[in-house]
This record gives structure tokens, C-alpha cells and sequence, in this order.
């Protein structure tokens, strides 16, 4: 049987997906479609793949405050839950959206642990709250508060696991909701598993390892190797540190001997130091970052792992107007410096937050799709040097140098031109395909035979940068 989603063996900073190296690329309009009733959920999956798209976050929650959405567990007619009983609507909804994403081959994130699905509106509707269920009370049957400050005070759901406060209470029904999930997702191939979402930093780094752990040994005894991650949320504080020249945490300057990047958080860095354990860095919290910081961040966590390479996931972008993050410009920028950078996968986040599946969304997608098509990224490392007469955050550069260079413009800030240092021969031939990523459409070849020329954006036609590829001519290739 030929091996689902896997690190690529020609090369493990990119994904291979039934034996063919795979660009992750995707958006959509939720991050649990599989909540979705049909036809909607097959329809919005149809539309993925259309425009190009062959990846899809799943996060395991419930939010019955939507209207639509089901919590996995029963429901008493006092409002209560039973955590020791199923809502099989909840698990009809995940089987069908499964079947549905393997049939189109589109790869899913799977994150088991919502982070915020359980500390917002813990006393008023999450079934954990001892409040909330019939399974268990507070102090000192379990660990369990009534009420936590969000991300001030540690939330004691996190702390269950036997390395922590071991509290067998709730762990018990904790183990038994990640096996039924479990159970549903290892009989498929397409599936990376995602230990949490946003794990604050202020968390410990046990939890996790506990159910990376638990992953791997429920898919040995199914007789499956799996590839398994964490999202760790971005560490603001240390950001501050660093803003203001403060002295670094010794376990920062341990490992980089220097200042470097905020993102080296305690808890990202044991997941960039573990390669026996995750296969893969999800980096999706360095989009609250914007311009070129967002970029470096990237290109140090790729160097970081460079004596172990592995995929550097980006399961979700933030930018779009309505949001609360960034403008949809720097949505679409991040969308491409991360392709540029050597990410292995890139996903717009749902609206308002991101742009979703939106119109512009799939343009970007479809440009995306185009660009790999012609630069294969992983047989090309991010090049900047080869980019003259750049300014800050004005281009960016994808290459495999004396044969195919692929540019990214964001359209903002500098003259919108760089001079492109090609490797050939004197009058090498080569061709330029500007690709628009407003529309997602590409033009004609330009032929040109100078090894520096200097490549301008074009003026007019999009709103959000520019794609180029520069390829050796096929006169001259050989």
C-alpha cells in the first residue's frame, strides 16, 4: 500500500502525499467544516479543490452557541453533559467530512485540543466545567476551578497528565474523547495530527508531549506511523524583551547564543527540539508578525532545524480588512512570503480573521498552484541574496540558481524592481512569466538574454503584489 502524508524523502522540509511531493495550499470558511451539515460542506470542499487547493484544518470543537454546531458528548434534559456518553451527530459529522476530504485528496491538520473552545465561556457552556457535566465536581474530587483569568492564570484543564498535577478524574474522559477521535481518523491516510492550537506560553510543555505520545503509541498499536505536531501561540512578552533591549531567558540564549527571534519561546522551542517527537513545526503564530520581521522569523526557525529538517507548516494566515489582525494586503504577503520562505504548507484563516475561501482567497490559491507548478519549491531554498538594489519587504526570492527563480513583489514600499542575479553562461536565454495574484491568472513568457536584469512589477492589474517565475529558456537547458 502505497504511504499517505509524509515528509518528502527527496527532501523532509516539504510533505509527499502518496509517494509525489505536495505543496500544502488551501483556505476555507471555518476550521471545522466537518460541522457543517450537508450539502454545504461537500460543496465548500469542492470548491478547494477547483481552485487548486489540497489542504484543510480540522479542529476538533463544538460550539452549539453557533446554532449549528454539536458538542461530542450527550446532552441531559438538565442541560448537563455526560462525558461518559456520545452525541453521535458530532461523530457522524467528523466520519463524513473524513471520508469526504480522502476522497479528494485534499490533506487535513487534525487538532485535537481547541485551546479556545474550552477556556472561552468555561463556566457557562463548557462541558469540562464540573459545573457543566455529571462526571465530576470541583475541588478536591478534581483540579478543576469554576472561573479562570484567560491567559493570566494557568488553566488547570491543561494540567491533568500524570508529568503535571495528575488528575485521573478528568484525564479518563480526556484519553477517551482523543481515542474516539483517534478511532475515526486512523483509518485514513491523509490526516497530520496537531496536538493543540495556539498553546499559550504560559502552559507547560508536558501536556503536549503527553498527547504526542499518546498519538503515536494508539497509531503503532493500529500498526500506522503518524506525523505529529503542535501550534504554539507567539510570545508576546518575549517579543517585549527583545523591543526593549532587556537581558533574554537563559533557555533562549542557550540554544541561539544571541537575540534572535521572539518566536523561540519556551514552548516552540521544545517542539523545535524534539525532532523524535514532532514531525513537523506548525508556525502559524508568526502571523501576527507583518512585513519583514515575518519572513526572518520564518527563515530562522528553518535554520534552527537545519540538523533536522522537517515540514514548517502554516495552517492559518490572518489578514483581511474586517479583521482584527492585519489589511487583506498583508494576508495575500504572508500567504507568499511563505511560499517563498520554504514553508510546506500555507492555508488562509476563516473570515473575519483571514480571507477564507473568499473570491480573492482562491485567486491566490490558483496563483499559488501556477507558481509550484513551474518552481517545484522543494527542490529550491529561499534566496534573498540574489535580490540587488532591494529594500525592506519590497521582494522576496524562491530559486534553484542557474535554472528556475521564482520572485514574489508585495507591492509595497521601494520602486517595486530589484535586480535579479541569474547564474549562466553569458547570454544565457531565459523567459519571464509574471503570474497576477489578484486574479490568479498568468501571462505570456517574456525572452530575455541578460544574466542581471533588472525585473519591475508590473504597474497596473493587482492590488496585492506580483508572482514571477525565471526560467532557463529550453534552448539552453541541458
Amino acid at each position: 500500500m502505497t504511504a499517505g502524508i509524509e515528509p518528502y524523502a527527496g527532501n523532509p522540509r516539504y510533505w509527499q502525499y502518496r509517494g509525489e511531493p505536495a505543496l500544502l495550499v488551501g483556505g476555507s470558511d471555518d476550521e471545522n467544516v466537518f460541522q457543517w451539515l450537508e450539502p454545504e460542506m461537500e460543496r465548500h470542499l469542492d470548491l478547494l479543490v477547483s481552485v487548486g487547493g489540497n489542504y484543510d484544518r480540522c479542529t476538533m470543537t463544538g460550539r452549539p452557541d453557533r446554532g449549528f454546531e454539536v458538542y461530542p458528548w450527550a446532552r441531559l434534559p438538565d442541560g448537563r453533559y455526560d462525558l461518559g456518553r456520545w452525541n453521535e451527530e458530532y461523530w457522524t459529522r467528523f466520519e463524513r467530512y473524513l471520508r469526504a476530504c480522502h476522497a479528494r485528496d485534499i490533506v487535513v491538520q487534525l487538532e485535537l485540543w481547541a485551546t479556545y473552545d474550552y477556556l472561552a465561556g468555561w463556566s457557562e457552556r463548557c462541558p469540562f466545567c464540573p459545573a457543566n457535566n455529571v462526571n465530576f465536581g470541583f475541588s478536591p474530587e478534581t483540579i478543576l476551578r469554576p472561573a479562570y483569568k484567560p491567559f493570566v492564570e494557568p488553566f488547570h484543564f491543561y494540567f491533568t497528565v500524570p508529568e503535571l498535577l495528575n488528575d485521573p478524574a478528568v484525564l479518563r474522559f480526556q484519553q477517551a474523547f482523543a481515542d474516539r477521535v483517534l478511532s475515526f481518523a486512523l483509518r485514513y491516510d491523509n490526516i497530520l495530527y496537531c496536538g493543540d492550537n495556539e498553546y499559550h506560553p504560559n502552559q507547560p510543555p508536558e501536556w503536549f508531549r503527553y498527547w504526542a505520545r499518546h498519538i503515536k503509541a494508539r497509531a503503532a498499536e493500529a500498526g500506522k506511523r503518524v506525523q505529529v505536531g503542535v501550534m504554539n501561540q507567539h510570545d508576546a512578552g518575549l517579543k517585549r524583551l527583545l523591543s526593549r533591549g532587556d537581558a533574554l531567558p537563559d533557555y533562549v540564549k542557550e540554544r541561539v547564543g544571541k537575540p534572535s527571534s521572539y518566536l523561540l519561546n519556551r514552548n516552540l522551542l521544545e517542539t523545535l527540539d524534539r525532532p523524535d517527537l514532532y514531525d513537523y513545526v506548525d508556525l502559524a503564530g508568526n502571523s501576527n508578525n507583518r512585513g519583514q520581521e515575518h519572513w526572518d522569523n520564518l527563515q530562522t526557525v528553518r535554520t534552527y532545524v537545519a540538523g533536522a529538517p522537517r515540514p514548517i507548516n502554516h495552517d492559518k494566515v490572518y489578514g483581511a480588512d474586517l479583521g482584527m489582525k492585519w489589511p487583506t494586503w498583508e494576508g495575500v504577503n504572508q500567504f507568499w512570503r511563505n511560499v517563498l520562505g520554504g514553508a510546506a504548507s500555507v492555508r488562509f484563516h476563516r473570515p473575519p480573521t483571514g480571507l477564507g475561501l473568499s473570491a480573492l482567497a482562491q485567486a491566490n490559491i490558483r496563483a499559488v498552484r501556477a507558481f509550484a507548478g513551474r518552481m517545484k519549491p522543494w527542490e529550491c531554498e529561499p534566496h534573498p541574496e540574489l535580490l540587488g538594489e532591494r529594500t525592506e519587504d519590497a521582494a522576496y526570492c524562491l530559486a534553484r540558481p542557474g535554472e528556475r527563480y521564482g520572485l514574489y513583489f508585495t507591492g509595497r514600499g521601494g520602486p517595486g524592481w530589484v535586480r535579479l542575479r541569474l547564474s549562466g553562461k553569458e547570454r544565457t536565454r531565459w523567459t519571464l512569466t509574471w503570474i497576477n495574484v489578484g486574479s490568479g491568472q498568468g501571462a505570456e513568457p517574456i525572452p530575455f538574454a541578460v544574466n542581471e536584469p533588472a525585473v519591475q512589477m508590473p504597474l497596473r492589474g493587482s492590488d496585492y503584489g506580483w508572482a514571477a517565475v525565471v526560467e532557463r529558456s529550453a534552448e539552453d537547458r541541458g
